[in-house]
């Protein structure tokens, strides 16, 4: 599962690469921040997020993510346990 998720997410910082990103500068985990679960992030072309939702065999689920441009685009759907990976643009 672990393995799954670190390749999700290098997969993610890759293409972000791409478009600008300054890397990762943050990361919430396993859904404990319920503020940030509730709040989106803006997406203003400032900053890069994304989130991913995992069931409870952490399978990854849904995912919503902005990218440098203020595109945001989301799949599946969204459950209580998440993990969050912010990061600045350039």
């Amino acid at each position: 599962m672990k393995l799954g998720r670190v390749t999700l997410g290098a997969l993610f910082i890759a293409v972000l690469a791409g478009c600008g990103s300054a890397g990762p500068e943050e990361v919430t985990t396993d859904g404990s921040n319920q503020v940030e679960a509730s709040m989106e992030l803006p997406c203003d072309g400032s900053r890069t997020w994304e989130y991913t939702y995992y069931d409870v065999s952490g399978t990854a689920v849904g995912g919503r993510w902005c990218d440098c441009s203020g595109y945001i685009a989301t799949w599946g759907v969204r459950t209580g346990d998440f993990e969050l990976w912010r990061g600045t643009c350039r």
